[in-house]
């Protein structure tokens, strides 16, 4: 069972936030990918269908 955040201490607190912000970082990064892969599937599906009849 994990402490509430009210109930850490310093270190427990600076740790938990820490690894939080890790977790955040690593969201925001796979979500940049995600938009990345969606755009190009976008573009290349635009420049087929301009050239199929």
């Amino acid at each position: 069972m994990s402490k509430r955040p009210e109930d850490m201490t310093l270190e427990e607190l600076t740790a938990y936030q820490e690894k939080h912000r890790k977790q955040m970082e690593e969201n925001r990064e796979k979500l940049r990918q995600r938009k990345t892969r969606t755009h190009k599937m976008v573009v290349i599906g635009a420049t087929v269908a301009k050239y199929k009849p």
